[in-house]
């Protein structure tokens, strides 16, 4: 058995830390494939003795998830892995996973068969995460570990590629007593803004859905007044490596920038239509270039319950 870890990187020096001095202690190999990082990702990769790969992939309208991760299952396939962790940078196993019981039950897998585990957002700080009673924030849990086939491949689609490749038909639960997986991106909350922004600009740009129909998906992450959040137990980040305030505060810097290069690219009144304006420099840059306030286009509440309902039923069928 040989396992390998499989990350996509794309400037997040801020967190790489924290998921790779985890990932040491569960892998054999840990292999990034870096999107022309323009921070110290790649350094930091290297001190963790993480094999580096350059995403040498045609980047269609500013993103190429599912071609990073294809590729990332031909190399971990190339060199001889035979169980694949499948994480993202801004996430970490809990501290109470005990790595040889998670090897175990590894080895235990069937080619195809997946590890799924809770899947834990915390929410602006390490110390709380959110879990809501229904919608994207219920209590989810996600496919992280896959025993290889050798011939399954991730579904194609824009943003929001599947972790594992190839159906969920054989499929291990972790109880969440036993350990979870811990997701950062919350924490550095102006960066999550600026991404969210960011991937908002470019679905608009690929042109596959509509404004109004981008906005209502990313909607439940405009406002955090309904969010349930619960005291992170302290056996889940007793051992982890957590983010320095300085890492926080340096970590949306290539988000602005992009989205700049962005502007000036196709207009910034081409992108009117989005949900970004709440973020105060984005905004000022529309009425300087404008001379007045954005407005963008939103459906009505009914319709955005209806889209929560969608998401609801996705997210079940997902676990069956």
């Amino acid at each position: 058995m040989k396992i390998i870890a499989l990350i996509p990187i794309k400037n997040e020096a801020w967190i790489l830390k924290t998921c790779l001095s985890s990932l040491k202690k569960y892998t054999d190999e840990i292999i990034v494939m870096d999107d022309n990082s323009t921070d110290e990702s790649v350094n930091i990769a290297q001190s963790f003795g993480a094999t580096i790969y350059k995403n040498d992939t045609n980047n269609v309208t500013y993103f190429s998830e599912y071609k990073v991760r294809e590729r990332l299952l031909q190399i971990g396939r190339e060199r001889q892995g035979t169980h694949f962790i499948f994480l993202d940078a801004d996430e970490t196993f809990s501290s109470n996973i005990k790595p040889h019981e998670l090897r175990e039950k590894m080895k235990l897998l069937k080619p195809g068969g997946k590890i799924f585990l809770q899947w834990v957002p915390l929410w602006k700080t390490a110390k709380e995460f959110r879990q809501d009673d229904r919608g994207i924030f219920e209590k989810t849990f996600k496919d992280f570990i896959f025993c290889d086939d050798n011939t399954s491949h991730h579904e194609y689609v824009y943003i929001g590629v599947g972790r594992t490749p190839g159906k969920n038909d054989d499929c291990t639960y972790i109880d969440s007593k036993d350990g979870v997986v811990l997701h950062f991106q919350f924490i550095a909350w102006k960066r999550n803004e600026y991404k969210q922004a960011w991937y908002k600009c470019s679905e608009l740009i690929n042109g596959q859905r509509t404004a109004r129909r981008i906005n209502a998906t990313y909607q439940h992450l405009l406002t955090d007044k309904k969010a349930k959040k619960i005291k992170t137990p302290d056996n889940w980040i007793d051992d982890i490596l957590l983010p320095e305030k300085d890492d926080l505060d340096k970590s949306n810097t290539w988000y602005i920038e992009s989205i700049r290069k962005i502007f000036d690219i196709h207009g910034i009144i081409f992108f009117e239509p989005l949900e970004i304006w709440h973020i105060d420099e984005l905004r000022q840059m529309f009425i300087e270039k404008t001379g007045r306030k954005p407005v963008p286009k939103t459906f009505p509440i009914f319709i955005l319950r209806l889209n929560d309902l969608k998401n609801k039923i996705k997210n079940k069928i997902q676990k069956r």
